[in-house]
């Protein structure tokens, strides 16, 4: 048996993958491919945990060692040829933390159930995938990165598990117009070797939707603090996921949907940070990468007042903005006063 792992990068249509194979799990298993989903986790989310294996309490490392045993016994059940593994968080740029124990622990692990592991990680246009960390950022803890310092690294990270896991990765760039027939999944089935894999008649699935930059010029205005100086409000993972979903629809409801684009300057500036990224990225793997699309106009300067850092990064309609910003304040308050009194008549 081979066991493909997948290991990212996030952005880079990671969901849409795991999501159709999370569906059409029983066809798959039918055709010899194992996609095993230990306690319905379709992003096998567990596999990040060796990553952080150093922090772990006794009860968080039984729970582990249960769930390795149970992808043990899903996949030697299944008596597939193949079997894949997919875990974006593993290349995560923000939580995963990349320490040679921590991989070879999951090395290790993965090679217990078999030792043939073929690693497939898809990389992104550094602009985009700068574009689309800043929108995660923005929507979950409303910090930016500077663009001038940013670089995804994509080359030491894949060689450092190349180094680990003792294999040449199989690296593939997200990007439609370079996938086997346009599409993730069938690109993705290809990179494992399992063209064999009958997908005629799965409808796609769309995953990680772009915000348009109004949307993202509310996010990080609510997340600014009230006195200067002070800390950026530490808000909850679920009421983030909230926030950021209603903005998104009220946006939708006003026929707000206008993708995102870097200014040209800032475009420019990931390119340079990236550079030598880019230039490993092409001497190893082959893999060119295009200059991006950004807006034909350069960014304000310093000089030039803005409301929100999401203003220096990319063009916003300030209006829209802030009437987006005003519909959004405006429910929210009449949501508050409508529990409020609901409380009330449940009370008296």
């Amino acid at each position: 048996m081979t066991l493909h792992l997948h290991a990212g990068f996030p952005k880079t249509a990671t969901t849409s993958i795991q999501r159709l194979f999370e569906k059409h799990n029983a066809a798959l298993r039918a055709q010899g491919l194992c996609y095993p989903l230990i306690d319905g986790d379709f992003k096998q989310r567990y596999l990040k945990e060796f990553d952080h294996s150093q922090f772990q309490t006794a009860d968080k490392q039984a729970a582990l060692d249960k769930k390795m045993a149970d992808l043990t016994h899903a996949i030697e059940a299944a008596g597939c040829d193949d079997a894949v593994l997919s875990c974006e968080e593993l290349m995560s740029f923000t939580t995963a933390l990349h320490r040679r124990p921590n991989l070879e622990r999951l090395r290790d692990a993965l090679r217990a159930i078999d030792p043939d592991i073929h690693l497939v990680i898809y990389v992104r246009n550094p602009v985009d995938f700068f574009l689309s960390i800043a929108q995660e950022r923005v929507k979950r803890s409303g910090q930016l990165f500077d663009p001038a310092g940013f670089s995804p690294n994509f080359a030491a990270k894949i060689a450092l598990f190349e180094e680990i896991f003792e294999t040449r990765a199989t690296v593939r760039e997200m990007n439609r117009e370079k996938l086997e027939g346009g599409d993730i999944v069938a690109d993705f089935l290809k990179a494992c070797g399992l063209d064999r894999i009958d997908i005629s008649g799965w409808e796609p699935v769309s995953a990680n939707e772009s915000l348009p930059a109004e949307v993202l010029f509310v996010l990080e205005m609510s997340r600014q603090p009230l006195t200067a100086g002070a800390p950026v409000p530490n808000v909850p993972p679920k009421q983030a996921e909230f926030f950021w979903r209603r903005i998104r629809d009220l946006a939708q409801q006003h026929q707000i949907g206008t993708k995102p684009l870097l200014y040209r300057n800032i475009r420019d500036q990931v390119l340079e940070s990236s550079a030598q990224d880019i230039e490993a990225m092409q001497t190893r793997y082959g893999i060119t990468f295009a200059s991006g699309k950004c807006a034909e106009a350069d960014g304000p300067d310093e000089t030039v007042p803005t409301l929100s850092k999401v203003e220096r990064l990319m063009a916003v309609d300030r209006e829209i903005a802030m009437g987006l910003w005003a519909a959004a304040t405006q429910g929210l308050a009449r949501q508050f006063l409508s529990e409020r009194e609901r409380r009330k008549a449940a009370a008296s």
